[in-house]
């Protein structure tokens, strides 16, 4: 069958065969079960909170009554009125089925006689030692005598007293009170606040009551609210479940060792404690609710143990070896006297052990407690202990923190703070619950060898060490040293748990052949206090070297011995030399032994500077000039064929030993030596032979002096060839048939070399250079692309510029000719032929331009080709 919602009660009939002979003992069974299954879902709120049944044998329902002599069993049902039944003999037992009655039973005893009355019905009993009553569904107040008896009270809030005797008691619905419970019998509350008022003081024996288990005084109290009552002399233990009832429980342990259990988890509020006095049992301690108001009164109790409620509770004991819970919220718990057990539960709890060895519980997730006495003994087995069983940790795992007030213990998330302890941590003896840690594992490891000029050598002492830690800790290294054979220190890096070494450090120690063994020795951590020591060993081999090598910035094979800049090494870096000595490392001409050239340096440091230098070679020089003419002479028409071997730039420094004239050297004033000129004047009026020195320098202490002889003519005297030179303004210079050098000097000059293969200088100015015949094979040392100009309107006939083309010596040997690769044309390519020959190479017809590459030929008007 189902049951309904909340308490609901059914009534099964049981048939067992009756066939006139006793039967041997029958068995049966009543299930009781919720949905769904409270086993597996046991957090759900429709799970069956408890269930009683009690069997009544009703076969003699609806018989006549006849009590007999003998032990009878009689079921009776009243008729009305006043009925009286006298059991005579034997031990009798009436079952009363009082269901009709149900304006309230009362029971009352007079003179051995026993009533059962509702108004004016009434059943009154002599004789007769059991009963089974079954009352109606009023407030009921039912008695029944020292017999073993039954009472069922159903509906109402029912009073029932079984008397002496090992009765079964069962309220049903309502708030229902049990008087006079003794040891062994059965209770059953049903719904309603129920309340069972025993007295087991005479027993000697254990007495254990649970009103959490239904386990009641030797029998079984079930759907039991409160109690109040005095156990025996025996080591007792009463666990009472305080509720939202608005009443109080009393326990009174009489003698013997007791134990009161009182569990207010199930309230909502804190709970406070306190002392007080009950008339009936003396002083006693008192726990209550402050907003449920159950309240739970001890007396003559010497252990506790107290679960509080979901607020902030003060939980105190006295003497004896107590279990203060404090649950939910911020609780202060004191244990008194006693080696007792203190868990603060959730919240920021206070916790004082008072006297004795006491334990302090701290769980996951209960946050930041306090402990006000914790107290060391003086070995490891005295003295108060932290249970941290819940959490898992080994002690290395555990953290301390020494504050100001105290010391603190890290669990994680959570904390406990000693207040007033001075010690910066504590021993592994000083709590419960730690693990037994097993050490990591590790194998010794074989980094193999390396040479002493090979990179950095990486070890991963875990790693590579193949280390593990059973218990899941977090692997560490610690107490790292390195050392080699001889046992001398080896320089090594360590980052997290990689060492690194390198084996350049034994270059100097090791020569070729050699080697040294290093060994490093640690120890692996596993984070819990396990420790396992470990060993790595590396083989280094020697090498010839390492090297000193000098920078060698210039690259010229002499590096600079500087100990800033040298390096070690086995081979060459880069920009360095093997060999030292360079004085000055930013020039690659000046080294040891390189070989002296003219620049004022000590080349080949020796102490000399450019002492290998040869002195140049000048040629003799020959000009005419008219008389009472001036001779202009720019010193690069006297450099022109003096010559030096070391190619040293020559550059003429003075002028000297004049005969019949005056000579000078005219510097332009500026610091520049190629335009300087040599001016020479003939004595006024003089004609005839005269002459000058002028000497030339290659500006490393190497002169050479030489005489130029100069022709003065008379008016009337032609010029013979040989050299011409121009004056400071512009002058007209024409040479003859022989071959010449021509100098305009300064001044816008108009030369003609007239026959001959003629050297030809115009000097500064804008200067044409006219040709009036084939020019064979002359030159102009210093054509100026842009200023000066070609005449070559005599010798061409030429009427437009794109008649005229050139070739140009590409190769530089002085000869235009099929080496030259290079050729400019203008637009219709002809080439330029002086002599109108056009064939390439003739050297009669050819004008060289020195130091001229290109050439742009424009028509500039009256045949001036630029």
């Amino acid at each position: 069958m189902t049951f309904a919602a909340g308490v609901d009660t059914a009534t099964v009939s049981v048939n067992i065969l009756d066939d006139g002979s006793d039967e041997s003992v029958e068995t049966f069974g009543l299930v009781v079960q919720a949905t769904p299954d409270p086993d597996l879902t046991p957090d759900l709120p429709n799970n069956l909170a408890s269930a009683s049944f009690t069997i009544i044998d009703d076969d003699a329902a609806g018989s006549t009554v006849n009590f007999t002599e003998n032990s009878d069993n009689e079921w009776i049902e009243p008729t009305g009125g006043a009925e009286i039944f006298d059991g005579l003999g034997g031990t009798d037992t009436a079952t009363l089925d009082l269901r009709g009655w149900t304006a309230g039973i009362n029971t009352s005893t007079s003179s051995g006689t026993r009533t059962f009355s509702s108004g004016s019905d009434s059943l009154a009993f002599t004789r007769v030692e059991n009963f089974f009553v079954i009352g109606g569904s009023g407030d009921d107040r039912i008695t029944t005598g020292a017999g073993n008896d039954g009472i069922l009270g159903l509906g109402g809030d029912d009073i029932i007293d079984g008397g002496a005797g090992i009765d079964v008691m069962d309220g049903g619905d309502g708030n229902d009170t049990f008087l006079n419970v003794g040891f062994g019998e059965v209770i059953a509350g049903g719904a309603g606040i129920d309340v069972v008022n025993f007295d087991v003081s005479g027993e000697t024996t254990d007495i254990r009551i649970n009103m959490s288990t239904g386990e009641g005084a030797g029998g079984s109290w079930t759907g039991i609210e409160v109690i109040r009552g005095s156990t025996g002399s025996g080591d007792d233990e009463v666990t009472i479940v305080a509720g939202a009832n608005d009443t109080n429980h009393i326990f009174d342990g009489n003698g013997g060792d007791d134990h009161a259990i009182a569990d207010f988890r199930g309230v909502t509020g804190s709970v406070s404690t306190g002392t007080g006095f009950n008339g009936n049992y003396g002083s006693g301690r008192f726990f209550s609710a402050t907003q449920s108001f159950d309240s739970v009164e001890f007396f003559e109790v010497e252990r506790y143990t107290i679960f509080g409620g979901s607020g902030g509770d003060q939980l105190i004991t006295a003497e004896g070896d107590d279990v203060l819970d404090g649950g939910i919220g911020n609780d202060d718990l004191r244990g008194g006297e006693g080696s007792d057990t203190l868990i603060g539960g959730l919240g920021n709890d206070t916790l004082t052990g008072g006297g004795g060895n006491d334990i302090f519980v701290k769980r996951p997730g209960e946050s930041d407690d306090v402990i006000t006495d914790f107290t060391k003994g003086a070995t490891v087995l005295e003295g108060d202990k932290i249970d941290i069983s819940g959490y898992g940790f080994a002690f290395g795992e555990v953290a301390f923190s020494p504050e100001a007030g105290g010391l603190r213990i890290i669990l994680g998330t959570d904390s406990i703070l000693l207040q007033g302890v001075g010690v910066s941590a504590l021993e592994a003896s000083d709590f419960i619950g730690l693990t037994t840690n097993v050490p990591p594992s590790a194998s010794a490891i074989d980094a193999g060898s390396v040479s002493e000029d090979g990179s950095v050598v990486e070890i991963d002492l875990l790693g590579d060490a193949g280390a593990s830690d059973s218990d899941g800790g977090t692997l560490g290294v610690t107490s790292v040293s390195a050392q080699d054979q001889n046992g001398a220190a080896v320089s090594f890096g360590l980052v997290g748990a990689v060492l690194s070494i390198d084996p350049g450090q034994f270059a100097e120690a090791l020569s070729s052949g050699e080697s040294t063994t290093v060994t490093v020795s640690y120890t692996v951590t596993d984070g819990q206090g396990g420790e396992t020591p470990n060993t790595a060993t590396l083989i280094v081999d020697g090498l010839g070297g390492p090297f000193t090598w000098y920078l060698d910035a210039d690259s010229d094979g002499f590096g600079v011995d500087d100990a800033a800049t040298n390096q070690s090494a086995y081979a060459a870096p880069a920009g360095t030399s093997g060999i030292a000595g360079d004085a000055d490392d930013a020039d690659n001409t000046v080294y040891p032994g390189a070989p002296e050239i003219n620049d004022f340096k000590d080349n080949d440091q020796d102490g000399l500077t450019d002492e290998d230098n040869t002195a140049p070679v000048a040629d003799a020089e020959t000009f005419e000039i008219t008389e009472n003419g001036t001779l202009v002479l720019p010193v690069s028409s006297l450099l022109d064929g003096d010559t030096d071997a070391d190619g040293d730039t020559l550059t003429v420094v003075s002028v000297s030993d004049t005969v019949n004239g005056s000579t000078s050297l005219d510097d332009k004033g500026d610091a520049d030596p190629t335009n300087d000129e040599v001016i020479f004047t003939p004595d006024a009026g003089y004609d005839g032979p005269a002459s000058f020195d002028y000497t030339v320098a290659d500006g490393f202490g190497g002169e050479d002096k030489v005489t130029v002889d100069v022709t003065v003519l008379g008016a009337s005297e032609p010029n013979n060839g040989g050299n011409i030179g121009g004056g400071k303004s512009g002058d007209t210079l024409i040479g003859t048939s022989v071959d010449e050098k021509i100098s305009g000097g300064s001044g816008d000059d108009l030369i003609n070399g007239a026959g001959g293969n003629d050297s030809l200088r115009g000097g500064k100015g804008a200067d044409v250079f006219w040709f009036t015949s084939d020019p064979d094979a002359d030159e102009i040392a210093d054509f100026t692309k842009g200023e000066d100009l070609l005449d070559l309107r005599s010798i061409l006939g030429a009427t437009e510029h794109e008649d005229v083309f050139a070739f140009f010596d590409t190769n530089s040997d002085g000869l235009i000719d099929g080496a030259d690769a290079f050729s400019f044309e203008t637009r219709k390519g002809l080439v330029l032929e002086l002599d109108g020959d056009a064939v390439s190479g003739n050297a009669a017809d050819q004008v060289l331009l020195k130091g001229i590459e290109d050439l742009v030929i424009s028509d500039l008007g009256d045949y001036h080709l630029l």
